[in-house]
């Protein structure tokens, strides 16, 4: 009886599967040997992005808080402009006579 496991793979399945099989265990293990390089490769890109992340809640409490007084400025400016519309209404619906 032979012990070899390509014999046994090839007794086992038709060629052609036997080809994809053995072709699917050769890309498993390249993946399986390459992983931890890519992992250990982008570890530093993922650090820095992790602290930029721990960086933003304070910028963005100070944006939030910067645009709550835009909007309030812009309240107060848009209430100032209705005013005077109003008064340039009024102003311009007054008819003037030549006498006075």
């Amino acid at each position: 009886m032979d012990s070899n496991i390509w014999t046994k793979l090839g007794d086992a399945l038709p060629g052609g599967l036997a080809i994809g099989v053995l072709g699917f265990l050769i890309l498993l293990a390249l993946v399986w040997i390459l992983l931890p390089f890519a992992v250990f490769g982008i570890k530093h890109r993922l650090e820095r992005l992790a602290d930029l992340t721990e960086n933003v809640g304070p910028d963005m409490e100070d944006a939030n808080d910067r645009i709550k007084k835009l909007v309030e400025e812009v309240a107060t400016l848009t209430a100032e402009v209705r005013k005077t519309n109003q008064i340039l209404a009024t102003v311009h619906n007054v008819k003037f006579t030549k006498n006075g």
